[in-house]
C-alpha cells in the first residue's frame, strides 16, 4: 500500500509519502521544499514491520548520463557541463560510497535498456544508521 499526502503555505511546500514495497520494511518519506530559495530538505526514515529487517541499508543516487560528482568538505558536488548551475548535496554526517559499473562486490551500479543488456554506471551511496537519514540538496553556484 502506499499514501501520499501534501501541505502548501506560501513559503514552503511539504510532501509525505509513504509505502511497503519492501518486504518488512515501511518506508517513509518527507520532502519540504522552500519556495524562496532552492533547497530541499528529505527525511527518509525506516520502520521495521516484523524481526526480519536488514539493518544494512541504503540511500542510493544514480547518477544520469554526463553527471559528474566530487567530494569538497564533506559536501558532494554534482554537475553537468551543459549546465551553468552545481547542485550541492548533503546529509547527516553519512560517509559516501561511489560505485561504478561492477567494481564492488557488495554494491553495483547498472542499467539497461533492454533484456540482458547491462551498461556500468556511477551512483552514490548512504548506509543508513538507525532509522532514518536526513538529506538537502540546493544550488550551491552557478558556474561562471
Amino acid at each position: 500500500s502506499c499514501m501520499l499526502s501534501v501541505q502548501e503555505s506560501e513559503t514552503s511546500c511539504v510532501l509525505t509519502g509513504e509505502h511497503n514495497s519492501y518486504r518488512d520494511v515501511k518506508v517513509i518519506r518527507n520532502i519540504n521544499f522552500n519556495k524562496n530559495s532552492f533547497l530541499i530538505k528529505v527525511t527518509d526514515s525506516l520502520f521495521k514491520i516484523n524481526n526480519n529487517f536488514s539493518p544494512e541499508t541504503f540511500l542510493s543516487f544514480h547518477l544520469g548520463e554526463s553527471i559528474y560528482a566530487y567530494v569538497n568538505d564533506d559536501k558532494i558536488f554534482l554537475a553537468n557541463e551543459k549546465s551553468e548551475y552545481i547542485l550541492r548535496l548533503c546529509t547527516d554526517n553519512a560517509k559516501p560510497v561511489f560505485v561504478k559499473g561492477l567494481e564492488s562486490s557488495e554494491l553495483i551500479s547498472v542499467s539497461g535498456l533492454g533484456f540482458e543488456e547491462l551498461f556500468p554506471t556511477t551512483s552514490i551511496h548512504f548506509l543508513i544508521k538507525g532509522s532514518s537519514i536526513n538529506w538537502s540538496i540546493d544550488i550551491d553556484k552557478a558556474i561562471s
